[in-house]
């Protein structure tokens, strides 16, 4: 493969390295990378350690051990370029007859960032801190200029100084002011996040409610009008109530408005979630947000995968949005544009799954290729309402008629077995459930690399099968 992005750059020495020592071989580290993920190893100080003690890390790094700063420095530096491994690595499995985008899955899962919880800070602690890290700048400048001491003087009228005035550690107060600053755009520039799936769940349950009373309301007041149209009743027959006054009817009205208020509860709860999380930050790693998983809450990433129908991975995108509902136009995009970079063509999809995390109207009219998005669980697919659906758009009433055919629920039971493995993989057998870097350009060439690393492993399985054969 070409590794000109990785050779090509101008190496950093290591704070262990000499003036004029020469570096270390870009080739050999980006190999010593690749495998150490494959075994399920990213800390960089791990690999430097296994590199004295495990014949594998030898072999790859050819007993030149590098130092741990050197392994770190060099995945950051090229975390962007990871993006064209995983592009390169997808051709070769393409050219070795795999990659089939006959039916492809998509899916995501969260994975955690290297910042912890406690570090959430709302916009006005920000502020603040900024106010108060630039004021104290400002004053140690004042103190300066006071004694006539500017950056280039010798340390002892520097030392001088910190001891009449204490200890300022003007490098810690400018990454400060930095990682805060940071984080006050990132509060500027956030888009709000997509809450319209909840609400339009809630608003569907009230709409069956609202169908299953008006029913029963028409079918009471047709008795009634017949009933008062009638010339003689017989003699013991009870009068038919109107609607209104029937105190079954009354009941079921009485819970359709309390769905109601309800629902307008809720919205006016998740709108002022909405702004409260779009008003937060990480002073850690400001582009990770905060994001609920089965488990409960990681401060982290979304991870999203693209799976062929042979299980080798055409896109891995990381995003920094919480839902997944409006992540699969950009999953289709990049899955073309992936395939297409890896092997000149563009890619003949013929039909895209993925869960009910997805559904929603715009992601059924979307252009790109044939689809299946469920409005509901797998389990719960097969099981017929007592009460007719009442959609609210054409194409979500299509898709539950799709959803509705034996056929388009076996094609749909695919969707799990292709990506869930990805993920599995991923998370489970090479271990990333942790970002090593912070940023969402480096998190996302990190997935590149991981990506990279599953695919190289398809690959070795699906030649070393053939070459049994």
């Amino acid at each position: 493969m070409d590794t000109t992005p990785f050779t090509g750059r101008k190496r950093r020495l290591s704070t262990t390295s000499r003036a004029g020592q020469r570096g270390y071989d870009p080739d050999m580290l980006l190999v010593l990378l690749l495998y150490a993920y494959s075994v399920g190893q990213r800390s960089s100080r791990g690999i430097e350690r296994l590199c004295h003690t495990d014949v594998a890390f030898r072999v790859a790094c050819g007993g030149d051990i590098p130092d741990h700063t050197v392994i770190s420095r060099f995945r950051s530096d090229h975390a962007e370029d990871f993006a064209d491994l995983f592009t390169q690595v997808l051709g070769e499995c393409v050219k070795a007859g795999m990659g089939r985008v006959g039916v492809i899955a998509i899916d995501g899962t969260k994975i955690a960032a290297d910042a912890s919880m406690g570090s959430n800070r709302r916009e006005e602690y920000i502020r603040d801190l900024i106010d108060e890290i630039t004021a104290e700048a400002a004053e140690a400048d004042a103190d300066d200029e006071q004694l006539n001491i500017d950056d280039d003087d010798d340390q002892a009228a520097r030392t001088a100084l910190i001891a009449g005035k204490g200890a300022r550690s003007r490098s810690g107060k400018a990454d400060r002011l930095d990682r805060a600053r940071e984080c006050a755009d990132s509060i500027d520039q956030a888009p709000p996040s997509n809450t319209d799936r909840e609400i339009e769940k809630s608003e569907g349950v009230l709409a069956k409610k609202e169908a299953v009373y008006q029913a029963a309301y028409d079918e009471r007041l047709a008795r009634y009008h017949a009933w008062r149209a009638a010339p003689v009743h017989s003699r013991g027959q009870r009068p038919v109530m109107h609607p209104e006054e029937y105190p079954r009817l009354r009941a079921k009205k009485d819970v359709i408005e309390r769905s109601r208020d309800a629902i307008a509860a809720k919205k006016a709860k998740l709108a002022a979630a909405e702004v409260a999380q779009s008003k937060t930050r990480n002073l850690t790693d400001p582009d990770s947000r905060l994001m609920k998983n089965r488990f409960g809450f990681v401060q982290g990433y979304n991870l999203q995968l693209s799976v062929s129908d042979d299980h080798v991975i055409l896109a891995a995108e990381t995003f920094a949005d919480a839902v997944d509902v409006g992540l699969f136009e950009p999953m289709l995009k990049a899955t073309a544009r992936e395939y297409e970079a890896a092997c000149g063509v563009e890619p003949e999809i013929g039909l895209a799954l993925a869960d009910a995390g997805y559904h929603s109207t715009q992601n059924l009219e979307c252009p790109g290729p044939d689809r299946l998005l469920p409005d509901r669980q797998s389990r719960k697919l097969s099981k017929v309402d007592a009460v007719a659906e009442v959609s609210k758009s054409a194409p979500i009433q299509a898709m539950r008629e799709r959803m509705a055919v034996p056929a388009n629920l076996e094609l749909y039971k695919r969707r799990g077995a292709l990506v869930e493995p990805a993920n599995g993989w991923v998370k489970e057998r090479r271990g990333l459930r942790r970002f090593s870097m912070r940023g969402l350009k480096k998190v996302a060439g990190e997935a590149k690399l991981m990506a990279a690393v599953v695919n190289i492993g398809r690959l070795n399985a699906v030649r070393g099968f053939a070459a049994t054969v």
